[in-house]
């Protein structure tokens, strides 16, 4: 096993992008050798062939991901994938704020970075407006200035 850690070190590995592209890929092929069986009198060689190797295509591309050194390059393709994954959700009316409903803190721009030293934000959950807290006052309850709404969080 010692040899496998040597050779993964600064490599970048799996991550939830190289996951979902495992999945398609597996779906792919294995609907298209189940359809395959099934309809192969309908289905002409090329066509088979090119369906397959659409399935392939996902996983060659997470194995070259799991095994790039450029671990920046991989990073934004994973930035790029969570965006487009808010967007769907966003998109279908689901909530995408915090963590699994766990936290409601958001960064969004520089300025809230360079202040959640001091300070924590916070989306109204009614209003979803953002509102600047300071931090190290334990439980309290925070007034939107926006709707009105009143609801408590820890900071």
């Amino acid at each position: 096993m010692n040899w496998l850690r040597n050779f993964m070190y600064g490599r970048y590995g799996m991550d939830k992008l190289n996951f979902i592209l495992l999945i398609i890929g597996v779906a792919i092929n294995l609907l298209t050798s189940i359809i395959g069986r099934f309809l192969i009198w309908m289905m002409y060689g090329w066509v088979y062939t090119i369906i397959w190797l659409i399935g392939i295509l996902p996983l060659v591309f997470a194995l070259y991901r799991a095994l790039s050194r450029n671990i920046h390059a991989r990073q934004k393709e994973l930035y790029r994938y969570q965006r487009f994954e808010q967007w769907v959700k966003r998109l279908f009316g689901r909530n995408t704020y915090g963590t699994n409903g766990r936290s409601s803190t958001v960064y969004t721009s520089g300025k809230e970075v360079k202040d959640r030293k001091n300070y924590k934000y916070f989306q109204c959950p009614s209003c979803r407006q953002k509102i600047r807290v300071p931090k190290g006052r334990g439980k309290i309850r925070i007034h939107c200035p926006k709707c009105g709404h009143d609801f408590e969080k820890k900071t």
